[in-house]
């Protein structure tokens, strides 16, 4: 079962590193991650496919590069180039040019980005959290 789900990340058309060849593996996208920083921890990670790496890591830069919490920083419009479309958040301007572009704004019912769901801990000990506002999801954190 799980070894044909896994064939979605094979390249059908043979042009990328993810072709389909014997005895390969093809691309994988999870990223569970903590990150370790001079004010703390963070812990973060998505459901959400090839959109979960690039969802990931602007999530940890919004947090550690514009020091916001994890809520916020989860709130903030994202993009997403994992395919040869460009998918902006509709509250970015971003000139489109000579890209494959789409606007769109996300909802309850789509699910164009990947999703993340974050926890940080500060070096005093006090946990802040943040889940995708167009999500129903919760992050719990133990000491």
């Amino acid at each position: 079962g799980d070894v044909y789900k896994r064939q979605m990340w094979f390249d059908p058309t043979g042009k990328s590193i993810s072709r389909i060849l014997p005895n390969k593996l093809p691309l994988g996208a999870a990223s569970p991650t903590i990150v370790k920083f001079k004010g703390g921890y963070i812990s973060i990670g998505a459901p959400g496919g090839r959109r979960i790496i690039g969802a990931v890591l602007q999530c940890i830069l919004n947090i550690l590069e514009f020091n916001m919490r994890p809520q916020k920083a989860l709130e903030k419009p994202r993009i997403d180039h994992s395919t040869e479309e460009l998918i902006i958040d509709y509250r970015l301007k971003i000139p489109k040019k000579g890209f494959k572009v789409r606007v769109i704004k996300e909802d309850l019912s789509s699910f164009n980005f990947a999703s993340p769901i974050a926890i940080l801990k500060d070096n005093n000990g006090t946990m802040y959290s943040g889940v995708d506002p167009y999500k129903f999801d919760n992050s719990v954190g133990f000491l």
